[in-house]
């Protein structure tokens, strides 16, 4: 048998908020292009 674990709890909200924050603009932007890229394909390729 191996030793007992023992549950341990890391807050992190503070610093994934803060991450999210910094990144969004970039996370949007590429989203955007992303989909003006599917959207393109969809429509000059598969029609």
């Amino acid at each position: 048998m191996g030793l007992p674990l023992e549950k341990q709890t890391v807050p992190i909200e503070t610093q994934a908020d803060a991450s999210l924050q910094k990144l969004s603009s970039v996370l949007l932007d590429r989203f955007t292009d992303l989909l003006h890229q599917e959207l393109n394909h969809a429509f000059n390729i598969e029609s």
